[in-house]
């Protein structure tokens, strides 16, 4: 969405929240700026509070496209491989453009896996493999952590796979824990800190000193883990990047 105020110089969405109190802005890696709405109060407050926030708005971004900087850049939306890390699976990307919007696999149990890909262009291709990635996520990670929540007598209400921007995954007060599906590109000691994390929050709704001892009961590695998994949106690739859409005002 193209911002209303002319001094605004930079796009940005909305997401209207139950639980948020005020105004928030949220900054994700890839520097795609969020304003997080509570509930019932009005848009058009966002503007005047955004060019408040302008300064550090500004260099937050500017600090994050040096550190991208130092990243490779794709020169192609559409991926030839994919690694699941968390899985251990490679798939090997077909992408051909065609009239009609259609994705196929083909190759498991030990043969070469496929992804057969046909779009009308690079935007619906990526559209296309986002869903499956979300398939593929929710396959693989909600059995995982059932298994780990009966590992460590830690329950849990429900389950949801999300396309999250600014966090890996999260709890609810009734005990749901949502997860980001690009865990799948991390390493699976990362992602069952992320399981072991979110399920002590089922005990403790906060960061407590009781929270981290909880969570050092069941993970004494846990501060390395926590460094990492801040520094792992880069392991993310673009085209799993979450397509922005318009602001919700």
């Amino acid at each position: 969405m193209k911002s209303v105020e002319k001094h605004i110089s930079f796009d940005y969405t909305v997401r209207i929240s139950r639980r948020a109190k005020r105004l928030q802005i949220q900054i994700n890696p890839f520097s795609q700026v969020q304003v997080v709405l509570p509930e019932g109060m009005a848009p058009e407050r966002i503007p005047s509070f955004l060019e408040q926030h302008r300064d550090w708005i500004m260099k937050t971004r500017a600090r994050q496209l040096v550190t991208q900087a130092g990243i490779p850049q794709i020169t192609t939306v559409i991926p030839e491989q994919i690694y699941l890390r968390a899985c251990d699976t490679v798939w090997h990307v077909s992408y051909q453009q065609a009239h009609e919007n259609h994705l196929s696999t083909r190759g498991r149990m030990g043969e070469r896996a496929e992804l057969l890909l046909s779009a009308s262009d690079e935007y619906a291709a990526r559209h296309l493999l986002q869903c499956w990635l979300t398939r593929e996520a929710k396959r693989h990670l909600v059995p995982w952590l059932a298994s780990v929540s009966q590992e460590l007598g830690l329950s849990y209400s429900r389950v949801s796979i999300r396309a999250q921007r600014t966090r890996w995954g999260s709890c609810s007060s009734s005990g749901g824990i949502s997860l980001n599906r690009a865990l799948v590109f991390l390493e699976p000691e990362l992602v069952r800190y992320l399981f072991v994390h979110e399920l002590c929050h089922t005990v403790h709704l906060n960061h407590s000193r009781r929270y981290w001892d909880l969570v050092a009961h069941h993970e004494a590695d846990f501060r390395r883990h926590e460094r990492v998994l801040g520094r792992a949106t880069t392991r993310i690739p673009r085209w799993a990047i979450p397509i922005l859409g318009p602001a919700n005002t």
